[in-house]
């Protein structure tokens, strides 16, 4: 067990408020349980695995000091999933919100309202939960508040009935050398847990991811090749592409074009080269948060300008290997 009482689940649910908070995180479901925990969440500019690690590494140090324990607490890696909107999310939302009755924590629909730890409550408006995305869930099942509810209620109620219920399928997504394979049916046992992604959704929707994958993979291995790479050789040629200065990429200026490569230079430097927002923030003389929304819209104005993203990791690693061979 993970939880052994409601004051370990209240420091886990407090604790996963700061990460959703910082990380720029909306929560569309959630459910604990014993010896385990659901979330469904639209990613932030923090990154899964960043904040992940930061919920999971600062509660097991917890759990440890006030428990007398010591060693790991969680057995492997976070299992994760890339879920498609629409009715693949509904259904995902419901699975985590029934987890609950499904392990016999409560008796039926009815004591479910009274569990308080999942985000059912907080989406029949018996309790507020400030880290829940609550509105924008609600808006999946119906156009105002008291519709999406009813609609709400009605669907879980649909899923007890099932004669068999429903489970998330084991699609994953493993990286190989000649590229990304997708695999239709997860191996057993520790193997399972070298795979990068699950994912849920159509097959049009299984292989876009995995060319995004194998995209982000190419660049990841562009930038392993030039360890030089940083934010100096990022902002020159940012600033050369863009045809703004220096000066005018760190300064509060709201002209269009400088507005502009500010958002691309935060989105390429957290995005593509795993920058921290609080270094691009120091950067560019912003508060970390300023960061976040830059780096939400960098990608598409960087489509909007017609801008290539390899193209300028590719210009940043020749002028990262430029400086690197130049005499000192």
């Amino acid at each position: 067990d993970i939880f052994y009482d409601d004051r370990d689940r209240r420091e886990f649910t407090e604790r996963a408020a700061t990460v959703v908070e910082k990380g720029g995180f909306r929560v569309f479901a959630w459910s604990l349980l014993p010896n385990h925990f659901h979330l469904i969440v639209q990613s932030g500019v923090l990154g899964l695995s960043v904040a992940l690690q930061a919920l999971l590494g600062g509660y097991a140090r917890y759990f440890n000091r006030r428990h007398n324990r010591c060693g790991h607490l969680f057995q492997n890696r976070f299992g994760s999933t890339v879920v498609q909107s629409g009715a693949y999310l509904l259904e995902l939302i419901r699975y985590v919100h029934l987890n609950p009755l499904r392990a016999r924590l409560v008796t039926d629909l009815d004591a479910l309202d009274h569990y308080e730890w999942a985000g059912h409550r907080a989406l029949i408006g018996a309790s507020l939960c400030d880290w829940q995305a609550s509105s924008a869930t609600l808006a999946l099942f119906g156009p105002t508040v008291r519709q999406a509810r009813s609609a709400y209620r009605r669907f879980l109620r649909d899923g007890v009935a099932e004669a068999t219920p429903w489970q998330p399928p084991s699609v994953g997504l493993r990286r190989r050398r000649d590229g990304i394979e997708l695999v239709k049916q997860l191996d057993r046992g520790r193997e399972r847990w070298t795979f990068d992604e699950r994912c849920l959704g159509t097959d049009e929707f299984e292989a876009r991811l995995r060319r995004e994958l194998e995209l982000r993979e190419a660049r990841r291995k562009l930038l392993n090749q030039r360890p030089a790479i940083n934010l100096d050789s990022l902002e020159r040629s940012i600033c050369q592409i863009l045809g703004v200065s220096y000066a005018e990429l760190r300064s509060g200026s709201k002209r269009r074009e400088i507005v502009a490569a500010r958002m691309i230079f935060a989105w390429l430097a957290v995005e593509l080269m795993g920058v921290t927002p609080a270094a691009v923030a120091a950067r560019l003389r912003v508060v970390p948060r300023s960061v976040e929304r830059l780096v939400r819209v960098g990608q598409s104005k960087a489509k909007e300008l017609g801008l290539n993203p390899d193209a300028v990791i590719e210009s940043v690693a020749l002028a990262a290997r430029r400086e690197s061979l130049s005499p000192r």
